[in-house]
């Protein structure tokens, strides 16, 4: 209470914001600041009687409280089609590469080394992306990465289609990858627009559009290869990703976003949108906005790195003795713009070093990890699904436990193909891989119905070890039917892809608004790595005759990663994003007081 009467200037007692931020002082400590003593003062001040209290009532809500209210419906599945084509439009392009790399072998005769190559650069490029676009969803908002990323890998996927050597075509997929590395902000969008219940259920079905994505790019495949180029694979491809950009314009921004960045006027005006979608009178709780405490810390970490390269050039030296610097020397200048240059550098990284403070450094490095290994392991499943029937059309002739004569018993490097360079592969082949996809989709459900009765952390580690046994009976395929090789691979798929999902829906939620794309991308950063590595296995060591090793190398891997999921610090389902950070009712409500301009307006405290 002496606080805030200290805090509240006697001489501007029109001021409907106390000068530090403070949320309004008491009846009695308002009295006062229209000279009555604060013994004289009523107990029941109408808050309309007062212009301290004009449009406030000391009630506080939250974005997550706004959108529970809400609840879902109609704009929540429009932003769950919307975010779905983007998801879509990535798993196309991931499934094209199990085709792709055959068919440019084909025409340009590359070896299979290079083909790896080819897979390699577009996790290149999602390595670099991933953290990019993380870090720019979270500085500038989710709305904007989201269009950009769509924007090139769009445009990066026709550019593929024209290709005129080996190398442009590496060059267009790097581009490709570097836009892909951008789709995880629109997970992070749609979750930013779901009710805390059921938010699990609705990010699982955001990945049934990846395995539709899958199982279109097998379909794709198997009706153009066999008679048409590669060529016209990609220009099919980007087919989701053109849709997306006639609608991106309907998109709104995150309202988390918004009020994290201190638009409350703008926050309000989105979950108003989504209260009138869902068919409400779009009106929001009692109160104003309150931005939680503890998002505003990464922001500081950010502001105080660019204080400090400020700072370095606010004085020039002749301050240390006593005289007042000359703002228009050119020198003076040109130290102050390197000054806010550096500081403009170095603020988006702010966000990085607060997913790694003492709070949150092991949880990080432990997720960074279990994003390596699931990506290892779900890219390794997919990539392997393809080589083994690649190699199954090159031999020819039918040996025990092979899907159509040959298989991964020692294969070569040669390669049957069209006359229009494409793989030759049988229609058994096509099918077995189109069947592969569509496996995915009963792990979803295992994963929909699992994170929330078992929680994240059970779920995940479940779903890798029930992968590990699936990948460890490919150590015995000279002895096993076709059928149950195909069989161990389709149950591989569907379990590692219900762990990515896991993951997906698990490490964000682990993050605030502040640092959760940036979180998110750094993560992802981590599984194109993983990703990169893949086709050194999946590809290079197969083709040589090696599967009992690598199916071996995945089976440990997946193992140890399963231990890692059940020894996560933390458990998020239930739980309220930003949740930690509604516990604190005072820090960060000073800093972020910047966007409000009229006293009608929800204001960030």
């Amino acid at each position: 209470m002496r606080e805030v009467a200290e805090s509240v200037d006697v001489g501007a007692p029109d001021s409907n914001v106390a000068p530090n931020g403070d949320p309004p002082p008491y009846p009695a400590v308002a009295a006062a600041v229209d000279g009555a003593a604060a013994s004289d003062a009523p107990r029941n001040i109408e808050r309309e009687g007062h212009a301290y209290y004009d449009g406030d009532d000391g009630s506080r809500w939250t974005v997550t409280e706004a959108i529970d209210a809400s609840g879902f419906g109609r704009f929540q599945l429009m932003m769950l089609l919307f975010t779905g084509l983007a998801w879509m439009g990535d798993a196309m392009e991931m499934m094209l590469l199990s085709f792709l790399g055959p068919s440019v072998r084909c025409e340009w005769g590359i070896s299979p080394k290079q083909e790896a190559r080819l897979t390699s650069v577009v996790f290149l490029g999602m390595l670099f992306g991933a953290p990019t676009w993380g870090i720019v969803a979270d500085a500038r908002g989710r709305r904007v990465a989201f269009f950009a990323t769509t924007t090139i890998t769009f445009f990066a996927g026709l550019v593929s289609a024209v290709s005129p050597s080996f190398g442009f075509l590496l060059f267009a997929r790097t581009l490709v990858g570097f836009g892909l590395g951008g789709v995880p902000t629109a997970f992070a969008l749609f979750m930013e627009f779901l009710p805390a219940g059921n938010r699990g259920k609705w990010l699982v079905a955001i990945e049934v559009f990846w395995t539709l994505g899958s199982v279109v790019e097998a379909g794709f495949a198997w009706a153009i290869l066999p008679t048409h180029s590669w060529r016209v694979l990609l220009l099919a491809s980007t087919a989701p990703l053109a849709l997306l950009l006639c609608v991106m314009w309907i998109i709104p921004e995150s309202p988390y976003y918004l009020a994290a960045k201190g638009d409350a006027a703008g926050a309000a005006e989105t979950l108003r949108r989504v209260s009138r979608a869902n068919g409400l009178d779009g009106s929001l709780p009692r109160g104003m906005l309150k931005t939680p405490a503890a998002v505003t810390s990464a922001f500081r970490v950010s502001r105080s790195i660019e204080h400090d390269a400020v700072s370095e050039s606010a004085l020039p030296d002749e301050s240390a003795r006593g005289r007042l610097p000359r703002r228009s020397s050119r020198g003076w200048r040109i130290k102050k713009r390197l000054s806010k240059t550096k500081s403009s550098l170095l603020k988006p990284f702010g966000t990085v070093a607060a997913t790694l403070n003492d709070e949150n450094r092991t949880l990080t490095l432990m997720l960074w990890f279990v994003f390596f290994a699931v990506a290892f392991l779900y890219y390794g499943v997919v990539l392997l699904t393809t080589e083994i029937h690649l190699d199954a059309s090159s031999n020819g002739e039918a040996s025990p436990g092979s899907l159509e004569g040959g298989g991964v018993r020692g294969g070569d490097d040669s390669l049957r193909c069209t006359g229009h360079g494409s793989p030759d592969l049988p229609r058994r082949a096509f099918l077995d891989i189109f069947v592969s996809a569509v496996a995915e989709l009963p792990g979803l459900a295992f994963c929909a119905l699992a994170l929330d009765a078992l929680g994240r952390r059970r779920t995940l580690g479940s779903c890798l070890l029930i992968a590990a046994v699936c990948v460890l009976v490919l150590t015995g395929h000279r002895e096993i039917a076709a059928v149950t090789e195909a069989s161990a691979l389709a149950a591989a798929r569907c379990f590692a892809m219900a762990a990515f999902t896991a993951l997906y829906v698990y490490a964000p939620e682990t993050q605030t608004t502040a640092t959760r794309a940036t979180a998110l991308g750094v993560g992802n950063a981590f599984a194109r790595v993983g990703g990169m590595l893949t086709p050194l296995f999946a590809v290079e060591m197969v083709g040589n005759g090696n599967l009992e090793g690598v199916a071996a190398c995945f089976a440990a891997l997946a193992a140890v990663t399963a231990a890692v999921a059940f020894f996560l610090p933390v458990e998020t389902a239930g739980r309220d994003l930003d949740a930690d950070a509604a516990d604190d009712t005072n820090a960060g409500d000073v800093e972020l007081v910047e966007t409000a301009t009229d006293s009608s307006s929800p204001r960030v405290t």
